[in-house]
């Protein structure tokens, strides 16, 4: 039996036991500091993104849905800014996972953070966990 599977738990899926140990993992300040420049850079593409022909087209889509005074429901807010980041951004490639989160993930943690009010901290250790 070798180190890892000494430690899943059976009763687990492949799902559950993966968020169990990303969230056993401590964050460090240092964590927390790359979080904020990948969010930094995530937020930034989604404001440029606004002023591009798609998203134009996509603000114009979410003012429809919602109309420009209501508030979009979380699903749609982080639809939204997803779109919008993934118009731009190009360069977050984590390469151990061969994936491209910021525009998935910051925009996601981004809308659940708004609609709960919570603050900088419990954001980037979403993000993080994302």
């Amino acid at each position: 039996m070798n180190d890892l599977s000494s430690r899943v738990h059976p009763s687990l899926s492949l799902t559950e036991e993966l968020i169990r140990l990303i969230r056993a993992k401590p964050v460090t300040d240092a964590d927390l500091e790359a979080a904020a420049l990948f969010t930094l850079d995530a937020v930034a593409n989604s404001l440029a993104g606004r002023n591009s022909a798609p998203g134009r087209i996509l603000l114009s889509w979410a003012e429809a849905g919602t109309g420009r005074n209501a508030v979009a429901d979380t699903g749609r807010t982080a639809f939204l800014l997803g779109a919008l980041c993934h118009i731009l951004e190009t360069d977050d490639l984590h390469r151990e996972s061969v994936v491209h989160p910021g525009c998935v993930v910051v925009p996601a943690a981004w809308a659940l953070a708004s609609r709960h009010e919570s603050g900088g901290r419990a954001l980037l250790t979403a993000v993080l966990h994302g």
